[in-house]
């Protein structure tokens, strides 16, 4: 049997798109976690941005109290909400 062809159409590893892409990845999570917190909660203090997906962003926080890290979920409103996928989060 013979080995499957690679896909021509494909970056091959390492080539100029491909660290192309991974650049402008690096560049776009890294504004990403350096912008200004969209909420402020009482009691915590909003530290950085994890990340973002479908329904929001989620943010590293500090309780003042105790000093513990949390996870800070802000769920943004672009269209409104599907509240029964919401559920499952």
């Amino acid at each position: 049997m013979d080995a499957p062809q690679p896909n021509s159409e494909m970056p091959r590893a390492g080539s100029d798109t491909e660290r192309q892409n991974d650049a402008e990845l690096a560049k776009s999570l890294s504004l990403s976690r350096r912008r200004a917190p969209v909420v402020s909660v009482p009691g915590l203090t909003i530290l950085r941005c994890l990340g973002e997906g479908a329904y929001g962003s989620v943010w590293l926080a500090r309780e003042k109290n105790t000093g513990k890290l949390v996870a800070v979920k802000v769920y943004s409103h672009r269209g409104g909400l599907d509240w029964s996928l919401l559920c499952r989060e």
